[in-house]
């Protein structure tokens, strides 16, 4: 896990540099500013500021994952961003547990992140992929009397332990498990019954190939998202193009009804 800690002297610095625009807008913002745009007390001020983060994580090569601090933490990680590389934006906590925890987006099992891979986290739930669901599903599926079962995960050992009594109308697809320590035979994942995920999945075969460095169906799936992207981008082009002539001709038809009218406020007769 990388963790990434931007002041706001830093994220000027880089607009200077790179976006002289943006910096020219944004060079007497105080720290207090920013701040505020973060908490989101106004959401507009928010996106534009995730707008400028986008742009630094995107220039200076984020990866996937990425824990991003600017300016603080907030109370109980609350202020923590993260880095989604495949939609190439910074993404906030979940509170989907309670307490802020890491995005759904970010997938934990074989081939995919480790499920310790972000444990400087105060509170770590975790959502395995396909395969690991799967794999820990049938092995409790088979026996419903165990609590607990070892699993192998890119390489290193883990004991999965199901707490609960409610299995029977659990949906095993939303499964959700907590990083909570070490036992002897490796580190413990605790899966709990009233625990669950509603968040939209994400495609593992675009994750996939982001976390192993495949360039070419990354670029394939990233020259689509774009060409995507074009299409929308465009066709805003048009409909401000269309209103912006509706509000020309607006503008003539009521400097031609005002001349029809003299000094004193009377219609011209013509």
């Amino acid at each position: 896990m990388v963790r990434r800690d931007i002041s706001s002297k830093e994220l000027l610095d880089f607009l200077k540099e790179n976006y002289p625009v943006s910096y020219r807008k944004y060079k007497d913002t105080s720290d207090k500013m920013f701040e505020d745009m973060k908490d989101g007390i106004q959401k507009t001020k928010q996106q534009n500021l995730y707008t400028l983060l986008n742009k630094m994580c995107v220039k200076q090569g984020y990866q996937h994952g990425d824990i991003i601090v600017f300016r603080n933490e907030g109370f109980r990680n609350r202020g923590l961003l993260f880095w989604d590389a495949l939609k190439e934006k910074v993404v906030q906590p979940t509170f989907e547990h309670s307490e802020a925890s890491l995005p759904g987006q970010f997938l934990v099992g074989e081939g995919f992140f480790d499920p310790d891979h972000w444990k400087s986290l105060e509170y770590n739930p975790v959502r395995p992929c396909k395969a690991l669901i799967k794999e820990i599903k049938t092995y409790y599926t088979k026996n419903p009397d165990q609590t607990s079962m070892n699993l192998v995960i890119n390489g290193k050992k883990y004991v999965v332990e199901k707490s609960g009594e409610n299995w029977v109308n659990y949906d095993w697809n939303k499964m959700v498990l907590v990083l909570e320590g070490r036992t002897p035979h490796g580190k413990l994942l605790s899966l709990y019954d009233y625990m669950s995920t509603d968040e939209k999945s994400v495609n593992e075969e675009k994750l996939r190939a982001l976390l192993q460095g495949d360039n070419i169906k990354r670029n394939t799936t990233r020259k689509l998202d774009l060409e995507a992207k074009l299409v929308v981008a465009e066709t805003k082009v048009v409909e401000s193009e269309k209103q912006l002539e509706e509000a020309k001709a607006e503008v003539i038809r009521l400097r031609k009804e005002l001349e029809g009218f003299g000094k004193s406020g009377t219609r011209r007769m013509r």
